[in-house]
């Protein structure tokens, strides 16, 4: 894909997120929780492209829009975050118990079940229910 094309696509994608420029890109140490942002994509047809993803923590990034030429999607190579989980969601739960008493309230499973699970699936659960509960309230907006 040519530069002129790439550039015509990002500016594409920075419409849609209403942002003026690309974000710094996510890396191993970012330690913030993003819930949408602009991704590199690579397509199978060779070309790379843009396109809006949204977290569904733990999983791989759900893409929501691509631009570009349609082509199925072969990989995303970079993720450029900028929206992030609002601290306010989660500040309150500050120890396992809390979480785990959220948990159980969301999921329904008693605290017991929950505190049995594997922390990473206790995270998943509990910031997959915070980024849900996010984009609802926006929603409402």
């Amino acid at each position: 894909m040519g530069r002129k094309t790439d550039e015509l696509e990002l500016a594409e994608a920075l419409r849609y997120a209403e942002i003026p420029k690309l974000p710094q890109e996510l890396t191993a140490a970012s330690r913030k929780i993003w819930v949408s942002a602009i991704a590199k994509i690579s397509k199978i047809n060779g070309e790379t492209s843009y396109a809006i993803v949204r977290n569904d923590y733990g999983k791989a990034p759900r893409v929501v829009k691509v631009f570009g030429e349609p082509a199925a999607i072969s990989g995303i190579v970079a993720v450029y975050p900028y929206e992030f989980l609002e601290k306010e969601l989660y500040a309150s739960y500050k120890t396992e118990q809390e979480k785990s008493a959220l948990l159980s309230k969301v999921y329904g499973y008693t605290e017991k079940k929950i505190a049995e699970l594997p922390q990473e699936d206790r995270d998943r659960m509990f910031y997959s229910y915070l980024i849900d509960t996010q984009r609802k309230c926006q929603s409402r907006r």
